[in-house]
Parts: structure tokens; sequence; C-alpha cells
């Protein structure tokens, strides 16, 4: 939409922006009149509602304080005389008739504070033009019972109840001002007074509050109770919170809350019954612990302003269409020009100065007023005809000039390509060059790697077998020195050998002495055993001597000949491990004289080998001195292939400039050869 609204011609856009403004004039005119006139109508419906309901409350107000003096003041007169039923009957009589708008009044006594302690509640109330007597001490009614009776009793405090039907007693809808009497001795209540009011009464104050058309007023009890309302199903069967819960309105809810609370208040709210919106204009009836409502429907509240705003509205669009009307005309002449303009400025956009020259001569010669010698008119659009005519004239002279700088540009270009296109065959040559010297360097830079590798596994071997060499030589020498000390070892244990042999022979004289000895014991042991046998008796313990020692004689020669033996074993042990110590000593320094050629000829070796090392060192590092210069050379020749490469990206560069400039060059040709000019 908004689209197709920027393509419609300028005078139309023109109209159609000048209307929308108009138009948000008049709908801020009016809702500023519509907000303001319901905010004064509001302010001012807010104090009508305010000035009434207070002037009914307190109205109802007087009405039912007089009514709460009554009860109290027969209720210090039945303290007086608590039980003249004649005096006290005659009194409320006469208070029935001076005050119409009491219906009925009771004493209602405590049976126990009685001398019969039997109930007795006398009650007096109006039936038609008549006072009428009953007694409420009686079986179907249990006055006791009753919330009029019981409440006050319990809390000592006079009130008023709630609305009820007085089925039994007045046979009325009624509410009921309870006081009650206490005994100023026990300190105990013994009696209730109480004051009827007819609820009709009431309801028929509350129904003359009227606002508007169709307002209306209602009253709750202190408990959200209907006790006056236009929907007479309400009354006494429904509570607002009741018809808040049916209808799932918390502000409803709320509202109960508030007026129940004693507040007052005006606000918006929604009739439950007939589901519009309503203005309430809520008011507290304190000595009730009542609240009355006024509630005036926003259509009748709004009417006028809705009028008003519907007439403006009309007003205000004919108005707007009038002004539509003459803006489209003016902007039609005034636009004209433009037109002519834009039509002018078409042809010179497709190239054709000559018909754009001569539209503009003849459409001047057609708008008088339009002077094409004056640059310093006021009038824009004089002021745009003279400077479209002087571009139409320079575009003329600018076209030849381009055509002639085209061709100059068109020359230069293709000077300026084939030089590029030269440089670049150059260039691509000595990177060819480059690449073949970089693959060469990297070859001998490789090979030059190679080497120093080879060299440095050389050199290490080298001064390896130089270490091992020496290793060996320490450890051949530590070899040989230990062939010595072995020499020396089996010289000494020859040595020791031979003692052990020389030894070995004294032994076997000792043992051929002890042989002797050991004769001659057996012997001396045989002879006593002879003794000891021609003795008898007396020699008994001589011959166990005797067969002891021989006992022991035996045992020493079989030793002997045991010692014997082994003795002959380590002769010929000691004799055979002389001649095999021998053998190995002679052994021995025969392998010493071997290992000390071979320390020598180690010897020889080894300083050839630290002749080596010093050449392979020199060695190595010549290599590295040349891996270093080849790497120096590459990256050198790395640097040069890039800057070349860079040089060969620029020169393509350059040569698609040319390209770009040659065939700028032949479009600008093109299009300023659609410029008619002859």
């Amino acid at each position: 939409m908004i689209r197709r609204f920027s393509e419609l011609p300028l005078n139309k856009r023109l109209s159609g922006y000048i209307m929308l403004i108009a138009l948000g004039i008049l709908l801020a005119v009016y809702l500023t009149n519509y907000f303001v006139s319901k905010s004064i109508i509001l302010d001012g419906i807010e104090d009508d509602s305010r000035n009434l309901a207070e002037a009914k409350v307190n109205t109802m107000e007087t009405f039912m304080t007089g009514v709460e003096k009554i009860p109290e003041a027969i209720s210090s007169l039945v303290k007086n005389y608590p039980y003249d039923s004649a005096r006290v009957a005659t009194v409320v009589r006469e208070l029935l008739r001076k005050n119409p708008g009491i219906f009925g009044m009771c004493i209602a006594y405590e049976p126990v504070f009685r001398p019969d302690s039997t109930p007795f509640a006398p009650y007096f109330y109006r039936d038609k033009d008549m006072i009428s007597y009953t007694d409420l001490a009686k079986d179907e009614y249990r006055y006791e019972h009753w919330d009029w009776y019981q409440i006050p009793y319990t809390i000592r405090k006079s009130l008023w109840s709630e609305p009820y039907y007085d089925k039994g007693g007045g046979e009325n809808l009624m509410i009921t001002y309870s006081v009650p009497i206490i005994d100023s001795t026990s300190g105990r209540v013994f009696g209730i007074v109480t004051a009827d009011v007819d609820l009709k009464l009431l309801r028929d104050i509350v129904s003359q509050i009227r606002i508007k058309e169709n307002g209306f007023a209602f009253a709750i009890s202190r408990f959200g109770t209907f006790i006056s309302h236009r929907n007479s199903d309400y009354i006494l069967n429904e509570t607002i919170f009741s018809l808040a819960e049916s209808k799932d309105d918390d502000e409803l809810e709320l509202l109960g809350q508030k007026m129940t609370g004693g507040e007052s208040g005006f606000q918006a709210v929604v009739d439950p019954s007939s589901g519009e919106d309503h203005r309430l204009y809520f008011i507290p009836l304190k000595s009730a612990g009542w609240s009355v409502g006024i509630m005036i429907p926003e259509t009748d509240l709004f009417s006028g302003l809705y009028f008003l705003s519907n007439m403006i509205l009309l007003v205000g669009f004919i108005g707007a269409s009038i002004l539509a009307v003459f803006i489209y005309f003016v902007i039609e002449k005034t636009t004209k020009p433009v037109s002519t303009i834009s039509d002018v400025v078409a042809l010179v956009a497709n190239g054709n100065l000559k018909a754009a020259a001569a539209k503009l001569q003849h459409e001047t010669a057609n708008h008088k007023d339009v002077d094409n010698e004056s640059a310093s008119s006021h009038d824009e659009i004089i002021k745009l005809w003279h400077y479209i005519r002087k571009m139409i004239l320079d575009l003329s002279g600018l076209s030849i000039r381009i055509k002639s700088a085209g061709n100059y540009l068109h020359s230069s270009a293709g000077t300026l390509s084939d030089a590029a296109a030269f440089l670049n065959n150059t260039f691509t040559e000595q990177d060819t060059a480059n690449k073949n010297v970089r693959h060469y360097g990297a070859e001998i830079d490789r090979i030059t790697v190679s080497l120093v590798e080879s060299t440095e596994r050389l050199t290490n071997s080298v001064e390896d077998t130089g270490n091992l060499i020496m290793d060996g030589q320490t450890n051949i020498g530590n070899i040989g020195n230990s062939i010595i000390e072995i020499s020396r070892s089996t010289g000494s244990i020859v040595q020791k050998l031979n003692n052990i042999n020389k030894r070995t022979a004294n032994i076997s004289r000792v043992i051929t002495t002890i042989s002797n000895i050991a004769d001659r014991t057996n012997l001396i042991s045989l002879n006593a055993a002879i003794e000891a046998e021609k003795a008898g008796d007396a020699g008994a313990g001589f011959k166990v001597i005797a067969d002891e020692i021989k006992r022991l004689s035996e045992n020493t020669f079989n030793s002997l000949n045991e010692i014997e033996e082994i003795i002959q074993d380590v002769k010929v042990s000691v004799t055979d491990g002389v001649d095999s110590v021998s053998r190995y000593h002679e052994r021995s320094l025969s392998g010493f004289n071997d290992i000390q050629t071979m320390i020598n000829d180690l010897n020889v070796i080894l300083e050839k080998n630290k002749e080596l090392i010093p050449q392979f060192e020199l060695f190595r590092n010549a290599m590295r001195t040349a891996q270093e210069s080849v790497a120096a050379i590459n990256g050198n020749l790395m640097a040069v292939e890039k800057l070349s490469q860079e040089t060969k990206t620029a020169i393509g560069n350059l040569i698609e400039v040319s390209e770009t400039v040659n065939d700028a060059v032949t479009s600008l040709e093109g299009e300023v050869n659609k410029l008619i000019t002859d």
C-alpha cells in the first residue's frame, strides 16, 4: 500500500500527505475533546453522586440515630422499674405513637433473672393503624435464639441486626436495634430492649436516590447482604460476594471488601445483572455498618459526550473533504510545471538532448510566467526551470568534451595494456629462473645437510672408539695387575701347601707314637685282667678297670688308623695342589707378557685416533658453514621469488585495470554516442 502510494504523481502524493495531516489533526481534536470532556463529566458526576449520597445517608443516619435513642431510654427505664410491666407498656405504646418510623419495640427478659424464672418478652408493633401486642415468649418463637437477642447479649453492646423476616413476631422484613440491659449491681445482662424498623421504609429512602434516567441506588449490610436493590431477587437472597463468586469477578469481590470495610469511592464497575458498564459511587452508613452505592450507566452518563464527539467528527470530515478538493486543484495548478520538467528530464535521461531542449523551449512559450533568463526569482519552480535549461546546454558541451577525452583514454589504455603484457612475460621468465635456482639450492642444501650428519656421526664414532680403546687399555692393565697378584698368591699357596705337607709328616710320627702307647696300654690291661682273675672276688673292681682300659686302648687304636688314612689323603691332595698351582703360576706369567704386548699395540692405535679427531672437527665445522650459506642463499631466493610473484600480481592487476579502463572508455563512448545533440 505504501509502495503504491509512493509511486503516485507528485500532485496526488502532496494531496494525500496534506489530507493525512488534516485527518491526524482532526483525530487529535476529537480524542482531546473526548477525553477532556469525559474527565469533566466524571468529575461532575462524582461530585453530584457524593452530594446526593451524603444527603440521603445523612437523612438515614439522622433517622436511625433517633431510633437508637428510644431503646436506650427504655433500657434506663427498665433498670429503674424492672418488673413494672404496666408502666413500661404505657411508655412503649406512647413512644410508638410519637415515632412513626419505628415498626415495633420489645423488652425481652433473661428468664433466670425473673422471680418465677419464666421467659417474658412483651412486643408492641404496628398493625395497620393500630398498635398491637404479643408476647414473644412462646415455644414456636424462642426469642432467646434470635440474633437480635443472642449477639448483643453475648458482646454486651448495642448494635443493629442484619435484615431478617420476623416470622411469629412482627411478620415483616425489618432490622432491629438491640440494647442490652445490664444490672448495675451484678454487671450481668438481664434483658434486651429492641426497636424494629420496617425495611421497606429504608428501601424507599435508598430507591429515591437516582442520577440520570436509568441510574439507581442499592444498599448492603455489614456482611455484604443486599438490603435494597433494583433487582428484588437480590434482596436478602444474595450478597455482593456470592455474586462475585458466581460471576467469577475479582473486581466485584474487591469492591465488596471496600464497601463492607467502611470505605467510600468512585470507580467503574460492571452491573452483574445486566452486564453493562456503570460508574459507582459508594459511601458507608456508619450507624448500621451498611454501605450505600449509586450506579450510573455509562450510556446515560456519556450520551451527550457521544453526540458532541460524533458531531465534531462529522463536521471535521466534511471540512476535510472540502479542504481535500481545494488542495487538489491548487496543487494540480502548482505542480503542472514540475510535470513538464519531469518529461524534459526523462528525455535528458534517455540521451535525447535535442528533443529535451525543443520541448523545454515549447513549454516556456506556453508558461508566460516563466522567465528563463532569471535565476534570482524566489519561485523555486522558475529557478528549477532555468537550471534545467542551463543543464541541457552544459550537457551538450560536456558530451563533446567527453568524446574527445574518451578517444585519448582509449589510446592510453591500449598502450598501458601492451606495456603490462610485456612486463608480465618478463617477470614470468624471471620467476621460472628463480624457481630453478631455488630447486638447485634446495638440492645442495639437502646434500650438505646429509654430509654434515654423516660427518657428525663419523666424528662421534671416532671419539667413541678412542674412549673404548682407553677403557680397554685401562681394563687390560687392571687384568695384568690382577695376574701379578694371582701369581704372588699362587706362590704363597705353594709355600703354604709345602708347610702343610711337612706338618702332616710330623703328624704321622705322632700317630706312630700314640699307636705304640695304645699297644702297651692294651698289654697292661691284659696283665691286669690276668691278675684280677687270680685275686678272685677281691680283684673284681680291678678287673672292671682293666676292661675299661682295654676298651679305651682299642678305640684309640681304631681312631689312629682313621687319622692315618685321612693324613695320607691330605698328603696326596696337597701334592696335587702344589703341582696345579705351580702350573697356573707359570701360565699367568706367560699371559701377563701377552697382555703387556696388547697394551703397547693399543697405545699406538689411540695415538693415531687422537690425530684423526681434530681433522674430523675441522671438516664438520666447514660443512656446517656451508650448510648455513646454502640456507641463506635459499632464503634469499625465496624472497626474490616472493617479490617476483608480488610484482607479477601487481602487473596482472595493472592489466586488469587497463582492461577495465578500456571497457569503461568503450562504454563511455557508447553512452556519449547515445546523446543526440545535433
